[in-house]
């Protein structure tokens, strides 16, 4: 008998116990009615219970092979004639028999009509006498008690595993983690792998099971689908037909409790579990089904019981690994939060992800480039080559990063075939998220309005200020300033037409949700991660795009724009030293609105100022190219509001916009611009008021450098003589002397500039008092004046002012401050003291986790000079090589002096160390590097000129 003979009898007597028992049952419920069963169906019912259990003893003699071959094959026209017979016994019981919603004059005639079925009853009990007399005269039912060999056990081996295993799998720390701690001499029981949809759990799960039957081939591994009550009984079902257990296939089995117990016994060897897409903690809470046997004559049913999860067993010789994407789901089945949170993979194994998906040879730059704009998301990475792999060669690697870059979105919504995901499960990255989100939508609305606000926001560091209280359905600024957008209701059938019914009407309120509340779902479902002082968020670039798309497709996207915008614009502060902090803190979100235009006039306003303040910002950092993005439109959103250019405000953002324009040195567009805001401010303010005379200033500024002398000293005279006007002989601040002092620093004229600054310090002191932000300014700008022209006592003064008055502003370390004062210290010979405060610098970045801005660079590379003066060479190194390291790729490198003073320090080390030539190389470097910074008459250029004569002549002494 060949095995899809005996597979195909197998599955015909399992037929005949399904539908023998279903006829049963309905027979057997209705003895509660009050009409008497009808005399054509009660030999059914007194033949079918024991003919259903000799049909049982007969498969279990079967599945224990203790029926022959042949004389099964002899059994199967008989079991499918049965088969036939009792299928019409069914049809005949639903005509026969009354249901419950009938009428007393329908049970009454069905009951007299009965009587017209006796003749094809009588000949299905009769073919059923026949099979079970069959069964049992031929020996075959008593075939149980016959003495044979016991069958031989199952032996272990991989159950269930859908999917083929991933020749293209790159091996992740995850996979490690969980072989160590499931492979050792006491594995742990429980273990939940976490992250958002994507991420690679079902891959490394899947790995998982290949090489623990490989490394362990006693051991058995059960592969679990969980995403439903449903797939979690058929795994169930089939961990119980590969370990032999009876009666697997019968509805009416206690499978839960059958595999429980099974797995529960040590006897049975080690075991894994693999407990796949574990999303929903309902369907594990849910009761267990358990059914009822036909010996008791009650009907089928599911009774109130454990819940499933309490049939997950724990035993010494088993491990069941957990994927999910609910962190809150991981801990319930685990009992712990030690679960291992899965995150995308890193650079160099999300590039290896896209060689072996692509095959072939592909550029590794390229392809490094392509994985940083998939945020290196293996699902995306694999849509990617799927889809490059399919187009090519006329798409590419460098074609879809460009159409990425455009509209990644798009791309990723795409359903690209995936042969180790769950086919039920789309393989767009886009759809795969998307599922989380449509479940925090349903069931956790508050969390869904905080997702929507927050995918608004920079996705690297977004401050919980900007969130707490800002997202919730009564959440208002101001009445005034509120938009009219009106947010959809977040549920679907809330939005359905339905028919009026009169009902009494019930006030109900939404409950109030605490942030932590929400945030605690966010982060549950990996939406977030969040830092460890618990105050600030960042998310995935493909997850912020993937609810942006979601906020639009829900007709959202306006609502929460505008609400963003105004949530920004009243928490960021107006630029200034005892802002600046604050404002370096927000900058990267509130910039955001740069790519959101809303519709409502007044939140354009609001935008319009903030994105004005914002480039202020920008300008302070000295950001020219943002600063001037920023202002331009600032400008153009504000003409729009005010109808054109002809107001006070307008020419306000004019203003900055000129400056910003001056600073990237965009002189030509920057004078017509200039000589409109002059003639317009003269015509509306009068020629003395205070812009104006700032506009005179700048206009002259810019004629300088455009050459134009004659015109821009008429300008400069025609400001001098404005600003005594109108300060009674007394010099007024004015971008117009900032504009002064510049060009007289691009001339190296340090003198005159030094008398402006002069007159403007007195002229503060004598107006303000009290240090603020005017005397910073120019107190700093002073101290730099003295310092070029190498005055060090006197700026020695300031800048110990400078950091006195700068940290009692901000109640914390200034960094610049420090370091300013230390480079003063270092040329007066007071090392000691500048390396203090060089590594007080140094330490505020290390604490503030920013140990790779520009400051911090700075502070590297000037400590390091201090350490190999005082002979530390060891740790003078490797800060110096680590400037150099990060400022290696730097397009801007050359305006910066830390590489060239992390030059400098490793030649003085080389040179100590007799390694001559190589230390040329670095004073050469360090020279060259000054000249762009400084220029050659700058006080370190001709130090560092003279050391680099110096080594030369040592090299051709020693050749000599």
């Amino acid at each position: 008998m060949s095995g899809l003979e005996a597979f195909s009898a197998a599955v015909n007597i399992v037929s005949l116990i399904d539908i023998s028992v279903k006829v049963f049952k309905r027979i057997n419920e209705f003895r509660n009615d009050s009409i008497a069963l009808p005399k054509a169906l009660r030999p059914v019912k007194k033949e079918l219970p024991v003919f259903i259990e000799t049909l049982r003893l007969t498969k279990r003699a079967r599945n224990a092979h203790q029926i022959e071959d042949n004389s099964w094959h002899a059994l199967q026209p008989l079991i499918e004639e049965c088969f036939e017979q009792i299928n019409t016994v069914n049809d005949l019981v639903e005509k026969a028999l009354p249901k419950q919603s009938d009428s007393g004059i329908i049970k009454s005639w069905k009951g007299l009509v009965s009587f017209r079925y006796d003749d094809e009853i009588k000949e299905a009990i009769s073919v059923v006498r026949e099979l079970q007399q069959t069964l049992t005269h031929q020996g075959v039912a008593a075939a149980r008690n016959k003495s044979t060999l016991p069958p031989e056990p199952s032996r272990p081996s991989l159950v269930n595993l859908p999917y083929p295993r991933d020749e293209d799998f790159v091996e992740r720390a995850a996979l490690a983690e969980i072989i160590s701690q499931t492979h050792r001499p006491d594995p742990i029981s429980r273990l939940a792998l976490v992250g958002t949809g994507g991420v690679g759990k079902s891959q490394i799960a899947i790995e998982y099971a290949y090489q623990t039957r490989k490394k362990s081939p006693d051991t058995w591994v059960f592969w679990v689908h969980a995403g439903s009550t449903t797939k979690l009984e058929e795994g169930y079902r089939a961990i119980a037909r590969a370990v032999g257990l009876e009666d697997w296939e019968q509805k009416e089995t206690d499978i839960f409790r059958a595999v429980y117990d099974w797995l529960s016994n040590e006897r049975n060897g080690s075991w894994i579990m693999i407990l796949d897409n574990a999303d929903d903690l309902n369907v594990f809470t849910a009761p267990a089904p358990h059914r009822n046997t036909l010996a008791r004559e009650e009907p089928l049913s599911e009774s109130t019981g454990p819940q499933i999860r309490s049939f997950l067993p724990s035993s010494p010789t088993g491990s069941i690994l957990i994927t999910s994407r609910v962190k809150d789901v991981a801990f319930e089945l685990t009992g712990s939060w030690k679960y291992l949170e899965l995150d995308v993979m890193n650079e160099g194994e999300a590039t290896q992800l896209l060689k072996r998906r692509l095959r072939g040879t592909h550029n590794e730059d390229e392809m490094l480039e392509l994985v940083k704009i998939l945020d290196c998301m293996p699902l995306a990475i694999s849509q990617a080559a799927a889809y490059i792999g399919r187009l090519s060669p006329r798409v590419t690697v460098v074609s879809y990063s460009q159409m990425a870059k455009e509209n990644i979105t798009k791309l990723l919504e795409e359903n690209a075939y995936e042969a180790r995901r769950d086919p039920e499960r789309s393989n767009s990255i886009v759809a795969t998220l998307q599922i989380s989100l449509q479940y925090v939508r349903q069931n956790e609305p508050s969390a869904a309005r905080l997702l929507s606000l927050i995918c608004l926001f920079d996705r690297q560091w977004i401050p919980d200020c900007l969130l707490e209280g800002k997202y919730g359905e009564q959440w208002e600024e101001n009445k005034d300033q509120m938009t009219q957008s009106k947010v959809p209701d977040t549920s679907w059938w809330k939005r359905r037409k339905r028919r009026k019914r009169k009902v009494k009407k019930v006030e109900k309120q939404t409950p109030k949700r605490d942030f932590t509340q929400d945030w605690a779902v966010l982060n549950s479902f990996s939406f977030i991660k969040t830092n460890h002082t618990g105050d600030s968020f960042s998310m995935h670039r493909l997850i912020q795009l993937t609810i942006k798309r979601w906020n639009d497709s829900n007709g959202e996207s306006m609502y929460w724009i505008e609400r963003f915008i105004l949530i920004v614009a009243k928490h960021y502060p107006e630029p200034g030293p005892q802002n600046w902090n604050y404002c370096e803190v927000l900058f990267p979100n509130a910039v955001q609105i740069e790519a959101y235009r809303p519709s409502n006039k007044e939140v354009r306003a609001y935008r319009a100022a903030l994105m004005y303040r914002l480039a202020e910002h920008a300008s302070s950092m000295r950001n020219g190219a943002m600063a001037e993005r920023l202002s331009k439109n600032a400008l153009d959103e504000v003409k729009i509001a005010t109808g054109g250019m002809e107001t006070a405000l307008t020419l306000r953002y004019a203003e900055l916009y000129g400056r910003t324009l001056r600073a990237v040195d965009k002189y030509d567009e920057a004078e017509p611009l200039c000589r409109n805001i002059l003639e317009l401010r003269t015509k509306i303010l009068g020629p003395l008021h205070a812009d104006t005379i700032t506009s005179m200033g700048s206009l002259a500024a810019v004629l300088e450098r455009r050459g134009k002398r004659e015109e821009s000293r008429a300008m400069y005279k025609q400001f001098a003589e404005a600003n005594k006007a109108t300060s009674g002989g007394d010099f007024m601040w004015t971008f117009g002397h900032h504009d002064r002092i510049a060009a007289c620093l691009r001339r190296e004229d340090y003198p005159g500039a030094e008398d402006i600054l002069r007159d403007v310090y007195d002229v503060g002191k004598r107006t303000h008092g009290a240090w603020d932000d005017y005397a910073i300014m120019v107190t700093g700008t002073l101290a730099v004046v003295l310092k070029m022209q190498e005055r060090y006592p006197e700026a020695e003064v300031l800048y110990r002012q400078l950091l006195t008055e700068k940290e009692r502003v901000a109640s914390r370390v200034d960094p610049v401050a420090s370091s300013n004062l230390a480079e003063m210290l270092k040329r007066r010979g007071k090392n000691e003291e500048a390396e203090h405060l060089y590594r007080r610098a140094f330490q505020y970045y290390t604490d503030t986790d920013d140990v790779e801005s520009e400051g911090a660079l700075e502070a590297m590379a000037d400590l390091g000079e201090m350490l190999a003066m005082r002979g530390a060479f060891d740790e003078a190194e490797d800060l110096s090589r680590h400037v150099l390291e990060k400022r290696r790729d730097t397009s801007d490198r050359e305006i910066h002096r830390d590489p060239w003073v992390a030059h400098h320090t490793l030649a003085v080390i080389l040179d100590r160390r007799r390694q001559f030539e190589e230390a040329l190389e670095h004073y050469k470097a360090a020279y060259e590097g000054f000249v762009q910074v400084g220029g050659e008459n700058y006080v370190d250029t001709r130090a560092y000129f003279k050391d680099l004569v110096e080594m030369k002549e040592k090299i051709t002494s020693v050749s000599n």
